[in-house]
Parts: C-alpha cells; structure tokens; sequence
C-alpha cells in the first residue's frame, strides 16, 4: 500500500480495504498476506497502529463494478507491464510515474506482493 491516507478533518483515520475477486487460491493468499501486515506491521507503520486504523478487508465480484476498483486497474495495468518488461514502450506508464512515491530518486512506491514474485520482475 503506497501512499498515504489524511481524513477530512473531525473524522476517524480508518481504512477500509476493498479489492476484486479473482479466485479462491489467490484470495486465500491475499487475505493471508493483510493479516500478516495487521501481525507484523510494516517498515513505516508498526502492527498496533495499523491494526487500529484498518477496519476492513472486503473482496467484491467484479460485476460490482465499483469505480475505485476500475481506477486502480487503469493504474495497476501500466505498472505491471512495465515491471514485466521495462524495455517495451509504455505510455501509459510514463505519464503515471511521477506519482509513484520516490524517496532519494529510488522508486520506494511499488511493493511487489508476493515477496517470491520480486525475482521475477525487473525495477
């Protein structure tokens, strides 16, 4: 999860996790990989706090068809391709790059889950 998350002002500083369906062995994992972040936390938000803030975690049918789910496709899909080949023109992921969190000109923003996959995709 990259980024951060400000409340409008006088409201609760929660999160609400929605992500889509895609089958019952990859929803297992992902359910698995959040409740490990809510047991161990992560570098910058340690597990008490998180496990404070995040409320829940939902997984929607496709045919929901939430707005949310369709904008984080629009910008999951440029990424992906770019990670799996770095080399390919990609527009789309050139225009979105500059939102990607950077820290010391060293794209900290993209978290490649699970953790074995990193040796397969090229930064």
């Amino acid at each position: 999860m990259g980024g951060t998350i400000c409340p409008p002002p006088n409201e609760k500083n929660e999160i609400h996790t929605i992500v889509e369906m895609r089958g019952k062995k990859e929803d297992l994992s992902l359910q698995s990989f959040y409740a490990q972040l809510l047991d161990k936390g992560t570098y910058w938000i340690d597990s008490n706090r998180l496990k404070n803030i995040a409320k829940s975690f939902t997984h929607l049918s496709k045919k929901a068809n939430v707005i949310g789910l369709q904008v984080a496709d629009l910008v999951a899909y440029p990424i992906t391709r770019h990670l799996l080949d770095p080399n390919e023109p990609n527009l789309a992921y050139e225009i979105i790059k500059g939102n990607i969190y950077q820290q010391n000109n060293k794209m900290t923003g993209i978290k490649i889950v699970p953790e074995e996959q990193k040796k397969d995709c090229q930064n």
